[in-house]
């Protein structure tokens, strides 16, 4: 189970201003990750209850049940090394995916704050801050310039529904059109050219 952590999004960001003051503020960049996540529901099917299998470039896989209580979406995850012998292995219990949704997290650390770029099909570049405190996060968005009316804690549904009008549960596979990953590809190749590989293996990994 995940440990408590605070997290708050920004919508809407200029992704290259918002890189550029993170780095000089001294952030660390780590990682680049592509991810692909499965939809399943349980069984019988429940509006507050669902399972996600995410996997991310390299076989790592998180099936994660998530459950909304009290307006709060928590999140039970464990990590395993294969992703399709999980999916497998979830399908044959009954739990059969209804969509797949896929995104890339620009990953940074700041002040020992995680700095997660986030670039989902269909709507702007957001970020997602997470820290071991509330105290933790301020201070980044101080260092970042951000205004607090600009953040919000809704969760990447809420995000589609409510700032979009973008309905998840009518969309069977939220993946990255062309144009979009024309646009990745140049972010990566200009700004990340060690990560450049990654787009070779999102092409052969959007196929499994």
């Amino acid at each position: 189970m995940n440990a408590c952590k605070h997290k708050v999004r920004i919508l809407d960001i200029n992704i290259d201003k918002i890189i550029n003051q993170i780095e000089s503020a001294g952030g660390n960049h780590f990682d680049v990750l592509y991810e692909k996540i499965y939809v399943s529901d349980i069984n019988p099917p429940q509006k507050s209850r669902w399972i996600q299998l995410h996997s991310s470039v390299g076989e790592i896989a998180k099936p994660t049940l998530n459950e909304i209580i009290d307006n709060r979406k928590e999140k039970t995850e464990i990590i395993v090394s294969n992703f399709n012998d999980v999916n497998t292995f979830l399908i044959k219990l009954g739990f059969i995916s209804r969509s797949l949704q896929e995104n890339i997290r620009i990953m940074y650390k700041l002040n020992g704050v995680s700095i997660n770029l986030e670039i989902f099909p269909m709507i702007p570049t957001h970020m997602m801050i997470e820290g071991n405190s509330r105290n933790e996060i301020n201070e980044v968005l101080k260092i970042l310039e951000i205004d607090s009316i600009n953040v919000t804690m809704i969760d990447i549904e809420t995000v589609y529904s409510e700032k979009y009008d973008i309905n998840l549960e009518n969309i069977a596979y939220l993946t990255f059109s062309e144009s979009e990953l024309n646009k990745i590809k140049d972010l990566i190749s200009n700004m990340y050219p060690h990560k450049v590989n990654i787009l070779h293996d999102i092409a052969v990994f959007k196929l499994t």
